[in-house]
């Protein structure tokens, strides 16, 4: 019985064991399946993943396709879910029960079952699992299911669902439900990459249709970390601009570049590498050579922006500005004409009738006064009106020229004061300084700060009641000086106080009618006090009169300069005035001969001496004949630019220190031209203003070094050219070559020096020795002759050197000798007198 119940324990326990045994082996078994399930799924992700299509739908329905295979279920949807509109946008399905595009119900579908869970539902046999009774198995006749749902941006977007009308053979498992979970989420991330591709697809489309309607190209300019530029985006316009195609375009740049015109390409690669360093927008105006040869002007504008990998890319526009350019440079010439059309007679008609009524011609009949006075009044008028226009173009071209330099304030506010005080005078008005700032120095251009001082004080004399003040206050403002103008006028209204620095602008029409003006001269004052980095502005009441100031940046003068102290000695002023520039001689190359004869007329009426040329040509000749003491000239000559004539003379030495006065309706083009870099040159602008022209002249002529002056009197000018330009700059030659031109230059001047050619019977010489003795000042003389001289011709003229072979070195040397000695007399005489 022992032995029994051993053997049966033996048996059991093997038994036993060997269940274990075969359980372990179907659990390794179980195991391998699931295993060998996930690798089979992993391996259709994976292919899935792999996937390429040119659409989302044939992407989704091959990834629908392996899905189903892998579950052994023939039908797969992937739907969009609103509501009850169940739409399907990928299928597969091997009956074609269920397409694409199809419109279902969402409650007559098993996917209503996973919107609710919001997660995986799966199950083998409807019937069994209690879903037999569900309209999709009623409708469609479906018993198995699978299906996850798709999310979109993080929200429920529609459902992946795997279906079949039979039991599935096993019950899903959680492989299963994560590869339908992961499968969805593919479909998700693929649909939002494809609705991103689409949206940018329609975007560009737009774009395009809109590039394709805009005058100009649209872009996306790219230089990489590496400096490779490209264009990522360019609209069709590239294509007529550069001849290139946008695709070609993004693949290489280059093109672009070679259709810069040689003269402008390092400037405008230039502006791309400063926007780039520094990420400010880019703005550049080039020209282009089309692929059909024409060349065009081209302006571009775009923002940069640093990109991750270290690149920037700019996004901008380019269009045509050829006709702009056109247009500026016909609205330049037009406006260069008007200048010169219009300030050409308008100088000849002010400055005649002003002549007239100065009485300089004689006195006008009283009858004639009144008509004169208004004619001359309205010339004034217009000039004004034509200067505004002028000035304000300029301004807003950027091509008004501005002369910066550090100088005193109060001399420049004085000497505005009293350039106005006659404008002034005739509203019963006058200018007071209340307040100095003697010290103050300023950095600005004095002509234009006249200019502001004299809009200022016009206006505010213009508006005053008759009998009053004009206040002008100097006074410091922190590191400023402002500069006040106050006038006891009717003031500014209220509703008027935001425009009144706006162009064309003035408080009603009647104050256009009554006071004249054309609104332009406080926009001109603003944009001149800013040009010099100051800034400007008023109060006012009405009934209460204005005040207008500006402010200007400035610093105190560490001593006060001789010339300030001369202007404010009355004593030192008088005796600058004193000094003699009566009788100087003056050179006017003018090309218009009624103006000509104006500026002639006028600085004779002053007391010079006036020669007229109405060429370049002429007045090199007039210059190799005589020395003359200043210049007025015109820019406009019918030969040349006045500037041509102005870069000759400061290269020879003769006239390289002689003045000159630009005297032209292009005054303000010739000094952005030359930038300044020519000394002794001052700026007149037609029409001219008589004070001005007065006053230049003075201080000109009173600056020039005091030279001695010799008179030559020959028939032949080759050896006096010579001499002329040996002379220079320490001398002055005055050249007759008849007995009128030697009276007439006698009669003007004192010579230190007299040389006479009598090289043949009908030299000139002969006839002027009588007269030398009859002369105030005894000038040593010399003589020219070829044959020796009797000693009773001879008297006191003790130099005599043949004429043939005589060479300008020896005639300058005996000019020295002659020049020496009378010197020396002269010294000798007055300490005789003494």
């Amino acid at each position: 019985l022992l032995l029994w119940g051993t053997r049966r324990v033996t048996r059991d326990t093997m038994l036993r064991h060997q269940q274990r045994l075969e359980g372990q082996k179907s659990t390794l078994e179980s195991l391998n399946r699931r295993l060998e399930a996930q690798k089979e799924t992993l391996q259709t992700l994976n292919d899935i993943a792999a996937l390429q299509e040119t659409s989302f739908q044939r992407l989704v329905e091959k990834a629908l396709q392996q899905g189903a295979e892998h579950l052994g279920m023939p039908f797969a949807v992937a739907n969009r879910i609103e509501g009850e509109d169940y739409l399907i946008q990928a299928a597969y399905s091997i009956d074609q029960r269920f397409e694409p595009g199809q419109h279902l119900k969402t409650s007559d579908t098993f996917c209503e079952l996973t919107m609710a869970s919001a997660d995986v539902v799966a199950f083998a046999d409807a019937d069994e699992d209690g879903y037999g009774e569900h309209r999709c198995r009623l409708r469609y006749a479906l018993k198995s299911y699978i299906g996850a749902p798709i999310w979109v941006h993080g929200e429920r977007y529609g459902a992946l669902a795997f279906s079949s009308d039979r039991p599935h053979p096993r019950q899903f498992d959680e492989v299963d439900k994560e590869f339908v979970r992961l499968l969805a989420r593919w479909i998700g991330a693929t649909l939002m990459r494809w609705r991103d591709v689409e949206a940018r697809e329609e975007l560009s489309k737009r774009l395009r249709k809109i590039a394709s309607q805009t005058p100009g190209m649209i872009y996306q300019y790219r230089i990489d970390a590496e400096g490779r530029p490209s264009f990522p985006y360019a609209s069709e316009a590239i294509n007529s601009f550069y001849g290139i195609t946008p695709e070609q375009a993004a693949q290489d740049s280059s093109a672009v570049t070679e259709t810069i015109l040689e003269e402008d390409r390092d400037k405008v690669l230039r502006s791309i590498n400063e926007s780039m360093e520094n990420l400010t927008p880019w703005h550049c105006e080039y020209r282009i050579q089309r692929p059909d040869g024409r060349v065009i002007w081209l302006a571009g504008q775009s923002i940069p922006e640093r990109e991750a990998d270290g690149g920037t890319i700019w996004h901008g526009f380019l269009h045509d500005v050829t006709d702009r350019k056109r247009d500026e440079r016909l609205k330049g010439e037009f406006i260069s004409t008007v200048s010169h059309e219009l300030r050409t007679p308008l100088t000849s008609i002010s400055g005649a009738l002003g002549l007239i009524q100065g009485g300089a011609l004689g006195t006008p009949p009283d009858a004639m006064r009144g008509m004169l006075t208004t004619a001359h009044t309205n010339s004034q008028r217009l000039i004004l009106l034509i200067n505004d226009l002028l000035d304000m173009e300029k301004l807003v071209a950027g091509k008004m020229t501005f002369q910066l330099q550090e100088q005193p304030l109060m001399p420049l506010v004085d000497q505005a004061i009293e350039s106005n005080q006659a404008y002034a005078d005739q509203f019963q008005t006058r200018y007071v300084v209340t307040d100095r700032m003697d010290r103050a120095s300023v950095n600005v251009d004095p002509m234009r700060l006249q200019q502001v001082m004299s809009n200022l004080l016009s206006n505010a004399a213009k508006f005053s009641p008759p009998h009053t003040q004009v206040e002008v206050r100097v006074e410091p403002i922190g590191d400023r000086a402002r500069v006040s103008v106050i006038d006891h006028g009717p003031g500014i209204p209220v509703e008027f106080h935001d425009r009144i620095f706006q162009k064309f602008s003035q408080a009603d029409a009647s104050t256009t009618r009554k006071q004249g003006g054309t609104g332009l001269g406080l926009a001109i004052t603003r944009e001149l006090v800013e040009r010099m980095r100051g800034s400007i502005n008023f109060f006012s009441e009405a009934g209460q009169g204005a005040c207008f100031f500006f402010e200007l940046p400035c610093r105190e003068m560490i001593q006060q300069p001789e010339s300030d102290a001369a202007a404010e000695d009355p004593q030192a002023r008088d005796e600058a005035k004193e000094v003699d520039t009566l009788g100087s001689r003056l050179l006017i190359v003018e090309d218009d001969p009624d103006t000509a004869v104006l500026l002639a007329t006028l600085v004779r009426h002053w007391g010079y001496q006036a020669e007229t040329a109405h060429t370049i040509g002429e007045a090199l000749k007039w210059l190799e004949r005589r020395s003359f003491d200043a210049i007025t000239l015109d820019l406009l000559l019918p030969d040349g630019n006045g500037l041509t004539l102005l870069r000759q003379l400061r290269e020879q030495p003769r006239t390289r220190e002689l003045p000159v006065l630009i005297v032209s309706a292009a005054a303000e083009e010739g000094q952005l031209e030359i930038g300044g870099r020519l000394d002794a040159v001052d700026w007149l602008a037609k029409p001219l203003d008589e004070r001005r022209l007065a006053g230049a002249l003075h201080s000109s002529l009173s600056l020039r070094p005091q030279r001695e002056r010799i008179l030559h009197v020959e028939s032949d000018g080759e050896l006096t050219h010579r001499v002329a330009q040996q002379l220079a700059p320490s001398m002055t030659l005055d050249v007759a070559r008849s007995l009128q031109e030697a009276r007439y230059l006698l009669d003007s001047h004192d010579y230190g020096l007299i040389s006479l050619d009598l090289t043949g019977p009908q030299s000139p010489g002969w006839e002027i020795i009588p007269i030398l003795s009859q002369l105030a000042r005894q000038p040593a003389v010399i003589i020219l002759s070829e044959e020796a001289l009797a000693p009773t011709l001879l008297g006191r003229m003790e130099t005599a050197i043949a004429r043939p072979g005589l060479s300008a070195e020896a005639l300058m040397e005996a000019f020295g000798r002659q020049l020496q000695g009378a010197a020396t007399s002269s010294d000798d005489h007055n300490e005789e007198t003494r």
